[in-house]
Formats: structure tokens, C-alpha cells, sequence
């Protein structure tokens, strides 16, 4: 089968290598799990063609990992929104059997759904979550709220079949509720190795210049409104209270970074927070192995579903997480986490404190979220997504 997969972005061999690239090109969750899904795609012997924009305005057709990709040059930028005309029009000149659509930044879902309209062909959309509108630049803000009273509707109604990352994400989007009969749930996954170092803590906390004596709460993402992590500073001194050796540690950058550094100053805890910047590869590896708590307090409805914490859980870690439904799909609170209130600082420490001065509750709950994880593999979430692909593909 020649699959299509339309995305805004989608990753470059440097990507995953060097971090001033990535901030030029800013690839994020959804947009891995596309690289991932399109190599096991390709290993389960299908063709797969992407269809994207480029870092620059030149067009190319390069080969990686066996996937053929079309990368149109871009035209102009709106934020993480990479516009390219090409993108939307010459497309069309290629020919697939099953478009797949990641349902993330919008002009590559424009262009997905104009193809299989042109074209007639069946069209399935991963849905990594709705897209919000309320913060950024106002013609960000215009722009998508255009787009989700305009486009979405019609581009989910044009899908044969619609994959969520979770039930609980269903049963809260803004948009999904309407087209339930549509929606087949299969998470996003992991490749396990990709979190696994060849060190021990120590090894890993030597080798990152941390004391061994910390007790490590990390946090990965972007730090931007939705995701909330200015809510970890907030709350770390009331951990510290009952855990002095508590340092808090934020992998990733964004708008909100020098507002979270004054505010760290401002509470006299500045020497007990560290600031990484984007990490790739194996040095994002070496923090999680080196972690003890991992946190994500994330109060924004767009939360879909959090590879994040795959990527914890595959680390043996803990997790912290507030009480948004898209993280109960993976989060048992008590058994391989902690469920917060959302935007709670009390709730925060709290959940935070107890795996923290509890070696053998951290060490269980860490256990449990190694062995739960190992059901999101990427080889089994690819057998899955593939019969939802062949029955469009079939039904046509």
C-alpha cells in the first residue's frame, strides 16, 4: 500500500542530532510520532510518502529511513506554522492509496484534506489534539480561530476514520464528541531504546554534573502557557521544606523561560532549578535515567495524550501529572503515578513530596510505569494503526 502522510513538519536527520536546528525547524510531539509511525510503516512493507514543507524556500525530495519525502519550500511562517503554496497545490501531482493526515499545525492539514478531495482518496487523520487558540500573536490567534470554525469541521468529515490517542481525549475535544462513530482509538508509542542509557543514576548524574545527593524532579517540554511548568517553580520551595535535596530540572525552551528564571530568583530557590535548553538524543536520555520524579502540571485542554511520559515511564520514573483526562489514559493514579487537581500548587508539592522521601513507593511506581509502558511499542501500535489503513484503503 502507498501511503500519503500529510504534516506541516516532519523531521530532518538533524532533528534528532543538533538543537540550534531544531529550534529553526521546531519539530514536536505530533510530528515525531509521524517519523515514527512512517518507519514502522516501512518496515511492515508498505510505501510511504510524506508530504511537507522544507526549512527554507527550496524545494527537494530527499530519502530517509526508507520513506520517501516530498519537503516543499516554505513561503512564510507564523509561529511553529510553516506556510508553503506548493505544499497545498503540487501535491496533488503524486499519487497514493490511503492519505494520512497528523491533525497538528494546520497547513499541512489544509493540504491533506485538498489532496484526498482532488484526488478521491480515502482520508484517515490522526488526531494529536485540539489546536488552541488563545494564546501567541494575534493573527496566531485570528488565524486558528478561523480555522477551527471554517476548516475542521470539514476536514473531519471528510475522514473515513479518525484515530484518537485515547478515549478520555475523545469524550473532551472540542471537536471529536461530533464524529464518534469515526474515531478508533490506538495511543501513540515508543521505542523503548531510545530512553535506555548504558550507566547507572550515578553514572548518568557524573556525567550531567549533578550532585548525588539531589532528588531529581524532571520536567520535558516546552515551556509555554499550556503546559504549565511555571506551576513546578511555584511549588518546588514547599517541596523543599520537606525535601531539601529537591532540584528541579526543565528540559526545553520557550516563550516562558526568562519569566520562570526571574520567578525562580524571586523565591530564593534560582540554585535549586536548572535550565537545560532542547536536549536531543542521548543527553535527553541521560536526565531521564537520572531523574527521580517526573512532572508534567499541564492545565491546557490541547493535551492529547503526552510522549512524555512513554518516555518516563520507559526510564523507570515515577509521574506526576494534573488531572487533564488525555494523561488518564496512561496515568493510574497510585499505581504508575500521581494525579494532581490542575493548577493547584498545594496538590503539586504534595504529589511531588511523596515519591520523592519514599525510596520504596518511587522505586514501585517507577516499576509499574516500566512494565505498563511496554505495551505502547511502536511495532505494536504500527499492526494496529495499519488494519485501520487497509480497511480505509479497502472500503474506498
Amino acid at each position: 500500500m502507498r501511503i500519503g502522510y500529510f504534516t506541516t513538519l516532519f523531521p530532518y536527520a538533524e532533528s534528532f542530532q543538533d538543537s540550534a536546528f531544531s529550534r529553526l525547524y521546531p519539530i514536536g510531539g505530533a510530528e515525531v510520532a509521524a517519523y515514527h509511525e512512517a518507519r514502522s510503516m516501512v518496515k511492515l512493507g508498505h510505501e510511504v510518502i510524506v508530504f511537507t514543507t522544507s526549512i527554507n524556500s527550496k524545494s527537494h525530495i530527499e530519502e530517509f529511513e526508507g520513506i520517501k519525502i516530498y519537503r516543499y519550500g516554505t513561503n512564510f511562517k507564523i509561529e511553529k506554522a510553516f506556510f508553503s503554496f506548493d505544499l497545498q497545490f503540487k501535491s496533488t501531482k503524486q499519487d497514493v492509496d490511503v492519505v494520512l493526515l497528523h491533525f497538528a499545525t494546520p497547513p499541512g492539514n489544509l493540504a491533506g484534506w485538498y489532496y484526498a478531495k482532488v484526488r478521491k482518496k480515502p482520508l484517515v487523520v490522526i488526531y494529536h489534539g485540539d489546536v488552541d487558540p488563545s494564546y501567541g500573536k494575534l493573527i496566531r490567534r485570528v488565524g486558528l480561530s478561523l480555522f477551527d470554525t471554517f476548516a475542521v469541521p470539514r476536514i473531519l468529515s471528510s475522514a473515513k476514520v479518525i484515530i484518537s490517542n485515547s478515549e478520555h481525549y475523545t469524550n473532551k475535544s472540542r471537536f471529536l464528541t461530533k464524529y464518534r462513530g469515526k474515531v478508533v482509538v490506538i495511543p501513540r508509542g515508543l521505542n523503548l531504546e531510545e530512553i535506555e542509557v548504558p550507566y547507572t543514576k550515578n553514572e548518568c548524574r557524573s556525567r550531567l554534573s549533578l550532585s548525588m545527593d539531589d532528588r531529581v524532579i524532571l520536567f520535558v517540554g516546552n515551556l509555554i502557557n499550556y503546559k504549565s511548568p511555571d506551576l513546578l517553580i511555584e511549588s518546588l520551595p514547599l517541596v523543599i521544606k520537606k525535601v531539601p535535596e529537591a532540584k528541579l530540572v526543565l528540559v526545553g525552551d520557550g516563550p516562558m523561560r526568562q519569566d520562570m528564571e526571574r520567578l525562580a530568583q524571586k523565591l530564593g530557590i534560582a540554585d535549586r532549578v536548572k535550565f537545560t535548553g532542547i536536549l536531543l538524543g542521548n543527553l535527553k536520555a541521560l536526565y531521564y535515567n537520572a531523574a527521580d520524579v517526573f512532572a508534567l502540571p499541564s492545565t491546557g485542554r490541547t493535551e492529547s495524550f503526552g510522549i512524555v511520559l512513554l518516555e518516563a515511564a520507559a526510564a523507570g520514573l515515577p509521574i506526576v501529572v494534573s488531572s487533564l483526562d488525555a494523561f488518564r489514559a496512561f496515568i493510574e493514579d497510585g499505581y504508575n503515578g500521581i494525579i494532581t487537581r490542575a493548577g493547584d500548587i498545594n496538590s503539586l508539592a504534595e504529589a511531588i513530596t511523596l515519591p520523592l522521601s519514599q525510596p520504596a513507593l518511587r522505586r514501585k511506581m517507577g516499576g509499574n510505569a516500566l512494565s505498563k509502558v511496554k505495551d505502547y511499542s511502536w511495532e505494536k501500535i504500527a499492526k494496529m494503526t495499519e488494519s485501520v489503513y487497509e480497511m480505509a484503503g479497502t472500503d474506498a
